[in-house]
């Protein structure tokens, strides 16, 4: 529609539950340029009339697909980004809540960085809050519990994903990059993080700016990361010491084809730590030791799980 900034992009699947309640809280935004891109993924439930009543109260406003063939989650959010055109794109989940202030606090975030560096992908996110089944809360920070930190930088991301798609808000250089190299990561959410993360700047909003619901029919849900014990751990690491390379590619192996696509069509525009990764093969061992115990490219929580990183790589 004319004057669109933001398109938010929304996949639904069996979602009648709680739809109703995630698409008043966009229509609550402050922000109000904005367009709602959704397309259906087969739903068998009442999802789809849902999304057909809203359509219909807010033509121009909300843009339904008449499209209901499944293509899972992933591939259903990909193809609402090719459908996509707005300066700036976001994800959003059916059952959430966003807060009114979302967009235009994300906006104002993500305008100021271009300022700084204008040309270049650009990707802004926000902590979330959680909520149960019901929408009581349950905890102020989603971020505490990935074990997402600031500090280690952008490059956390390119061997593991700590933030949801719905936490999200990029420019359009970065959805024209992220389309243009094939998905092997298999997330919708971390491919655009990932695009960014080599070729151009992150920035953490440290606000919950929405309300994610925990339940157990989550497309992508969260569980807390367990304790091992010695003698599992003992074992687990003793595999990898020996067989590191067919471990990295078990363990690694779908990041490290991301990367090298990602290199191989931007080579000229990655980012140092990027650029490292993309030719770490080329690196001799012991200085690859070094990066593993200087700057990692992820923080894992566990001994052994830093160990076998160590060993891998």
């Amino acid at each position: 529609m004319p004057g669109t900034t933001v398109d938010i992009l929304l996949s639904t699947f069996n979602g009648e539950q709680h739809l109703a309640e995630q698409l008043e809280s966009l229509l609550k935004q402050d922000f109000t340029g904005w367009k709602l891109i959704v397309r259906d993924d087969a739903s068998g439930d009442g999802t789809f009339g849902i999304l057909r009543q809203y359509a219909d109260r807010f033509p121009g406003k909300i843009d339904l697909s008449d499209d209901r063939a499944k293509l899972g989650f992933s591939s259903s959010f990909a193809e609402l980004l090719k459908r996509s055109s707005a300066e700036y794109v976001m994800f959003c989940d059916q059952d959430d809540s966003w807060n009114s202030d979302k967009i235009s606090t994300l906006l104002a975030l993500i305008r100021r960085e271009e300022k700084k560096l204008p040309g270049i992908p650009h990707l802004v996110f926000s902590d979330l809050s959680l909520m149960d089944e019901n929408g009581e809360s349950i905890r102020g920070s989603f971020l505490a519990l990935t074990g997402y930190e600031e500090k280690y930088g952008q490059e956390q991301f390119f061997l593991r994903n700590y933030v949801p798609g719905c936490s999200l808000l990029f420019n359009r250089a970065l959805a024209e990059k992220a389309l243009a190299v094939p998905d092997h990561l298999g997330y919708h959410d971390h491919r655009v993080i990932f695009t960014c993360a080599a070729t151009g700047k992150i920035t953490y909003c440290d606000r919950a700016l929405m309300h994610y619901r925990l339940h157990g029919k989550n497309a992508i849900g969260l569980s807390e990361r367990k304790s091992e014990s010695f003698s599992v751990g003992f074992k687990t690491l003793v595999k990898f010491i020996f067989a590191n390379r067919a471990y990295r590619n078990v363990r690694y192996g779908a990041n490290l084809r991301q990367m090298k696509e990602t290199g191989d069509r931007f080579a000229n525009e990655l980012t140092e730590p990027a650029l490292r990764l993309y030719k770490w093969e080329d690196a001799g061992y012991l200085r690859r030791k070094r990066w593993n115990l200087s700057a990692p490219f992820v923080h894992e929580k566990t001994l052994t799980e830093r160990l076998v990183y160590f060993f891998c790589f």
